[in-house]
């Protein structure tokens, strides 16, 4: 909640979130080089933050009540990162922000401020973190920035990157986003059986699977580089790169239900080459097919399926 007000005992305390300012690196989608701003983040707003930034929150209060303490922490799924809070005034506080910000599912920026007589109110601010990209050669990006480890602690430990053809960077959070959520699924992703751990990286030299979204043409040469051919419409995985062809990815392949189903596919199946898998086939019609069944080239009579443990 953001300016939501707090009864306490004497009267109430509001923090509030109209004079939340920030100073933040702007990207597009995502970019090399970025500016510096200040943005203000109302009610019901999230803010875009970078990491290494500084950040101003303003705690409004009562003249009868006083604010002894602040404090603030980056949560998300998997971890809680505390963060240094100086005082600038007796309304103003400023956070640093850690150069890496965690990110996972629902992130979120929390200031909690305490009272004299003890009492607490806090404010949630969820954040998004600006994409910075940069060169890996060939007419490609990386996102840059690595990601928490997912997966059983004893099992064999893979690193993955996200890339781009420059031409699609606009493009890039929804592939990021998309891989995170696939890749990082503990339930019926790679990860669900405890044979693998997967981790997103910042460097192509210390990953072993490259992920990258490209267009057909360049899509028909990496995966040419091997001998495979895609025929401007489908994907592969060439021993280096799990190569996602765009034209599926915004069209999906007929049989799928959304674009969304498509998408796990695609990242599940060639990164599934990348941790070792071979292709199988349909069992019998009308059976959910294995994830490492060309799907996109025939269904069999099998039903899509985009998980490697869908049950």
């Amino acid at each position: 909640m953001i300016g939501r007000k707090s009864w306490v005992p004497g009267g109430f305390i509001l923090l509030t979130a109209v004079m939340l300012l920030l100073s933040w690196m702007t990207p597009a989608a995502a970019t090399d080089e970025a500016s510096t701003q200040v943005l203000t983040v109302t009610p019901g707003e999230s803010a875009q933050i970078t990491g290494g930034q500084s950040l101003v929150v303003t705690v409004a209060a009562l003249p009868d009540l006083q604010i002894v303490d602040v404090s603030a922490t980056l949560e998300t799924r998997w971890q809680v990162h505390a963060l240094t809070v100086s005082k600038l005034s007796e309304t103003q506080y400023q956070l640093t922000l850690p150069r890496e910000l965690p990110v996972g599912g629902y992130p979120l920026l929390k200031v909690a401020a305490t009272e004299a007589a003890g009492s607490v109110f806090q404010l949630e601010v969820m954040y998004r973190t600006a994409l910075v990209t940069k060169s890996s050669g060939a007419g490609i990006s990386v996102v840059i920035g690595d990601d928490p480890v997912v997966g059983h602690r004893r099992a064999r430990l893979v690193r993955y990157t996200v890339e781009v053809q420059n031409s699609l960077k606009s493009r890039t959070q929804e592939l990021l986003s998309m891989a995170r959520s696939t890749l990082g699924d503990t339930d019926f992703g790679w990860t669900a059986r405890g044979d693998h751990r997967l981790q997103r990286v910042g460097s192509p030299t210390t990953a072993q699977i490259r992920v990258v979204l490209a267009t057909a043409s360049l899509t028909n040469r990496l995966c040419g580089q091997v001998g495979l051919r895609t025929a401007g419409r489908y994907s592969c995985w060439n021993g280096q790169f799990a190569v996602l062809n765009v034209r599926r990815w915004r069209d999906r392949a007929p049989g799928f239900r959304t674009v969304t189903q498509h998408r796990h596919y695609q990242i599940n199946h060639e990164v599934g080459h990348g941790l070792g898998y071979q292709h199988r086939w349909c069992s019998h019609r009308g059976a959910r097919a294995p994830v490492m069944q060309q799907q996109t080239i025939s269904l069999q009579g099998c039903r899509a399926n985009g998980w490697p443990y869908p049950s």
